[in-house]
């Protein structure tokens, strides 16, 4: 996963990247997201991401309690997201439209004026 968001990253064509929560783990995923990205962290309590959690077979780790899994991610993971994250949208509560919104709200300007030619 981090291979292909570094490829991605390394493409001079802008667009959206949805990278795989675990790739924040690998140091070159983060020095590269922060030097080419306007990166956004969407947030949600403990809770609220534990209940979005689907048991699958693909995803083993999935076995153990959410609760406990979410919350070990956390310590682990939050620090590094908000290292790189340009901006911090949560999105308790919010309709997908809502959480688009508040992104478009904190787009700087510069992007901005890109993206109305």
């Amino acid at each position: 996963e981090a291979a292909e968001l570094l490829a991605a990253l390394a493409d001079p064509i802008g667009r959206v990247i949805a990278a795989a929560a675990s790739t924040v783990l690998d140091d070159t995923v983060r020095r590269r997201l922060a030097a080419v990205g306007w990166v956004v962290w969407l947030t949600a309590d403990q809770a609220t991401l534990a209940a979005r959690m689907p048991s699958s077979p693909d995803r083993p780790m999935l076995d153990a309690d959410a609760a406990r899994l979410v919350a070990r991610q956390s310590v682990e993971r939050d620090p590094l997201y908000r290292s790189v994250a340009d901006v911090e949208v949560s999105t308790d509560g919010q309709t997908p439209e809502m959480a688009a919104a508040a992104i478009l709200h904190s787009l700087p300007e510069s992007l901005r004026a890109e993206n109305q030619s």
